[in-house]
């Protein structure tokens, strides 16, 4: 192999390992933040089942409905659409007036109103006993004065006292019944009256748990937001190990072309190419897209043989590459090279996807940001 050659390979291989300590430390956050949005989804289905009866994603869907309707009937009416903040609302509103509403204070006026309804038909119906009462009394004497009549007392005596008498007993068959009538109305009234009362307890129940599971809803959300604060923290420091690397190698490859470095050294170990020239050419021959990520997932396998046994004959010119890109960095030259034999069997394009974070950032004059 050509001086040139194993410095060209020397320092494709010290490529790798960067972005394969890069991609280390992002693989760590991303599989926090995949396990940490797996549990928020099974949390918010737990909760949606609780508060609407369906879970997330059937209740996304019917609000999408529900607010297709809302927009249609303002059309309807001549009236403009809602805004996208302003539908979201109305629409939940509507939604939740359908679905998921445990409206304690509502039974407990459901409580007030038929505890005064039964106090209502209370007094009517010991009004009506009392009348009743009177009325049957009543009956009883005109039924004593008839048999009297009958038995042959005075007629004119007894047409005296005996109309009004009778006509008071037939007043007793009247409301006789009408004393019944209100005692199967206090009945049905307290009936109402306990059937809130189990509601209530119903609803402030399922409040709870709707509670504690929104509770744990922002929890989770939560736990995402500090992984992504996290993230954030450690992408400013990683920040500029990245822009040290593409210093380092901006004579040789352009940093677009990283994801393809498992390619380029396919085609130095294979001597398809003897120098840098020799092997971008190559690459470009692969003008489309897709046979260059077919190619290079074709010699992933390659590659962790390449990376061991060349690697290791390289090792110490690959660590003085690293002591350059790690002089003004927090890395540490053993990490990147440990990374190079971790990542043997992950290709060069997944490296470099991992890293799309990094590689979107920016500087700024008091840190760093999302660009």
């Amino acid at each position: 192999m050509t001086d040139i050659k194993r410095q060209v390979l020397t320092r494709l291989y010290a490529l790798r390992g960067s972005i394969s300590y890069l991609s280390q430390e992002m693989a760590g956050f991303s599989q926090k933040e995949e396990l940490a949005a797996k549990a928020l989804e099974e949390i918010e289905d737990k909760y949606c089942e609780e508060k609407y009866g369906y879970k997330k994603l059937y209740v996304a869907h019917r609000m999408l409905d529900v607010c297709n309707t809302i927009q249609r009937e303002r059309e309807i009416k001549g009236l403009p659409p809602l805004s996208d903040s302003d539908l979201v609302d109305e629409g939940m509103a509507r939604y939740e007036r359908e679905h998921g509403i445990y409206d304690v204070e509502a039974q407990e006026r459901n409580i007030k109103y038929y505890e005064n309804e039964v106090a209502e038909e209370q007094r009517k119906h010991k009004k009506s006993k009392i009348i009743s009462r009177v009325c049957i009394a009543t009956f009883i004497i005109g039924v004593v004065l008839m048999a009297i009549y009958f038995l042959g007392v005075e007629e004119v005596a007894l047409l005296g006292i005996g109309a009004p008498v009778i006509w008071l007993s037939v007043m007793g068959f009247i409301f006789l019944p009408m004393k019944f009538s209100r005692s199967r109305e206090i009945s049905r009234a307290q009936g109402e009256v306990e059937n809130a009362k189990k509601t209530k307890e119903i609803y402030i129940e399922k409040n709870r748990k709707i509670q504690a599971l929104k509770t744990q809803v922002d929890a989770a959300k939560q736990a995402i937001e500090n992984i992504k604060n996290d993230m954030d923290e450690r992408i400013g420091e990683l920040y500029p190990v990245y822009k040290a690397t593409v210093a380092a190698y901006s004579d040789m490859i352009d940093e677009s072309d990283w994801k393809y470095s498992d390619l380029l050294i396919y085609y130095f170990e294979t001597k398809r190419a003897d120098d840098m020239k020799e092997a971008l050419q190559l690459l470009d021959r692969l003008a489309d897209k897709k046979v260059k990520t077919e190619n290079t997932k074709q010699v992933r396998e390659q590659m962790k043989k390449f990376i061991t046994e060349s690697g290791e004959e390289m090792a110490e010119d690959i660590c003085a590459v690293y002591e350059n890109i790690c002089a003004d960095t927090a890395a540490d030259a053993d990490d990147l090279e440990n990374a190079l034999y971790d990542s043997a069997n992950t290709s060069s394009i997944s490296l470099m996807e991992n890293i799309e974070c990094i590689v979107k950032y920016k500087p700024r004059k008091s840190g760093l940001s999302k660009s």
